[in-house]
């Protein structure tokens, strides 16, 4: 019976350090455990963080290349609004100097004994004569008007991508070019060392 006692109690201390060890052990994979949860959290910000960067980086690279464009765009302005300006006058003065023309021009056609197509007489006694500069047809006044017309599309055109551009700059339509490049430089900068 002692024999059975001194096995019975060499078991038991057997069992008793086979269960410390397992609790150890165990201990030990819950602080394992608890330290991958902590560096998956840890990760996943990271992750996140680093997602919304990208966005920012990819906001302010957008912004940048509009208020690049709104520049160009206002630089164009005084030479598109030259060009519509001087093509009006040129429009002007072809449609003056056609009118002018006109006359004369009608004149050209009149045949005695026929009747005028302007007043209806068949006497002709002092038919308009072309005086000084060249004659204006229909082709010139057509050619002043469409290049006027190109010059004034150009220049609405112009106007309504700057509407444009300033619209989609929103709140950051005042920034200078320079300050949209420093923030994109700053936030390329944070995604780097993310």
């Amino acid at each position: 019976a002692d024999a059975l006692v001194v096995g019975a109690t060499a078991d038991l201390a057997g069992a008793e350090s086979a269960r410390d060890r397992a609790a150890g052990a165990s201990g030990d994979a819950q602080a394992e455990v608890t330290r991958v949860t902590d560096a998956v959290e840890t990760a996943r910000q990271a992750a996140a963080g680093a997602e919304a960067l990208t966005a920012q980086v990819a906001v302010a690279h957008e912004q940048l290349g509009r208020r690049v464009e709104l520049d160009r765009l206002e630089s164009s302005l005084p030479a598109l609004q030259a060009m519509r300006d001087r093509r009006d006058a040129e429009y002007t003065d072809t449609m003056a100097r056609f009118v002018a023309t006109q006359a004369p021009r009608l004149a050209e056609r009149l045949v005695e004994g026929e009747p005028c197509a302007v007043c209806g007489s068949s006497e002709h006694p002092a038919p308009a004569r072309h005086v000084d500069g060249e004659v204006v047809d229909h082709d010139a006044v057509d050619a002043a008007r469409s290049a006027f017309g190109a010059a004034d599309n150009a220049l609405v055109g112009c106007i309504t991508a700057i509407e444009g551009a300033r619209a989609a700059l929103g709140a950051d339509v005042g920034q200078s070019v320079d300050d949209l490049r420093g923030r994109h430089a700053d936030l390329a900068g944070r995604l780097a060392t993310a």
